[in-house]
């Protein structure tokens, strides 16, 4: 759907960077999605590359998403201080990815079965820090969500809170789930 709607709006209006970030988010999570596949069934030589991709990218893909929902419409951040909070939560997403990336940390939670392509010492730290942090960090970026609409929502005239409606909506109903 990010793909679909990216498209939609760059063929209205060429160029324009929400439209561009949604692009982006489409293909990492057809990356994540194609990765995942293979490393749930893996049939091919190198299924351990590939089901590699399926797991290590979800952070910096989680934080993309939060960076359109910051953003939108527009494709700018609210202010400064959004901008602030946008690149904090890119350190934040970057780091888990990079830890995901060197180390199996998240395997068990993607369901991947291919062995792990590298193998660095260590394991038993970054699995540690991953507990530790991992999951804290997709939360708190969910979070982010409702806050960052809230606050667009007072910013915003009747047009785009039709639109910001929709999304605090589905936004509100996760956070509803993910708590129960």
């Amino acid at each position: 759907s990010f793909t679909l709607v990216g498209v939609v709006v760059l063929l209205a209006r060429p160029g324009q960077r929400e439209a561009q970030l949604f692009l982006v988010v489409g293909l990492l999570q057809a990356t994540l999605f194609f990765g995942r596949q293979v490393g749930h069934f893996p049939t091919a030589t190198g299924a351990e590359w590939l089901g590699w991709l399926g797991v290590w990218p979800v952070a910096v893909t989680i934080c993309l998403v939060t960076w359109c929902v910051l953003c939108f419409p527009e494709g700018r951040f609210l202010s400064p201080g959004w901008r602030r909070v946008g690149l904090g939560a890119a350190a934040l997403a970057v780091s888990c990815s990079l830890l995901s990336a060197l180390w199996p940390v998240e395997y068990d939670d993607a369901g991947v079965v291919t062995d792990h392509p590298l193998s660095l010492g260590g394991a038993d730290i970054a699995a540690t820090v991953w507990d530790a942090v991992g999951h804290p960090v997709y939360f708190l970026l969910r979070l982010l969500w409702v806050v960052a609409i809230a606050a667009r929502w007072r910013q915003s005239d009747g047009v785009v809170r039709r639109q910001l409606t929709v999304m605090l909506a589905g936004d509100a109903q996760w956070l509803y789930l993910y708590a129960r």
